[in-house]
């Protein structure tokens, strides 16, 4: 004989079953109210967004980069939110030149290379790092320009080749 407290699986899907039925009713759909109240939201978030980019400092940028990145989520491509994300976006952006670091090479290089990857998507989006290998070819282009044999419609101004904010710089002692 079965114990008085187990269950048949058969019953617990009923059980299961019941009760799921049971919360879906007098459940009430939505979706009207959200199509009417999107909008709004979406206009809101714009709205500070435009507020937050009459400030010209790096966190107001960023404030209305993430606030019009918000009403795009209540209204996909609300109004001309994408461009003025993009805009706030490159003003809030912060560049960092890292130069390269003195000491045991691969041990300098593993930490750089670390610091570059444990960086996450969201403080990427707001960072640009320059590593040495980019700033050579920074250079190059440089040199290039200033030879004359680039004529001036193609020539790119040296701040915004390079244009960083902060420059990381280190040294590594090993003692033993």
């Amino acid at each position: 004989a079965p114990h008085p407290c187990m269950i048949s699986p058969k019953d617990l899907g009923e059980i299961i079953n019941n009760n799921f039925k049971s919360c879906l009713v007098g459940t009430k759909d939505y979706s009207e109210e959200l199509n009417r109240i999107g909008p709004l939201a979406a206009e809101y978030h714009y709205n500070r967004g435009l507020e937050y980019r009459k400030k010209r400092d790096k966190q107001s940028q960023k404030n209305a980069a993430n606030e019009f990145m918000s009403s795009q989520e209540f209204v996909p491509s609300y109004k001309n939110s994408k461009q003025m994300y993009e805009e706030a976006r490159a003003a809030a952006l912060i560049t960092l030149l890292i130069r390269p670091f003195e000491g045991k090479q691969n041990l300098v290089n593993y930490i750089r290379d670390q610091l570059m990857i444990v960086q996450s998507k969201k403080s990427k989006e707001f960072l640009k790092i320059i590593t040495r290998d980019q700033m050579v070819s920074i250079l190059e282009e440089q040199r290039l320009q200033l030879s004359g044999m680039v004529n001036d419609n193609q020539i790119v101004e040296i701040g915004e080749l390079s244009a960083a904010n902060h420059i990381l710089s280190a040294s590594l002692a090993i003692t033993l």
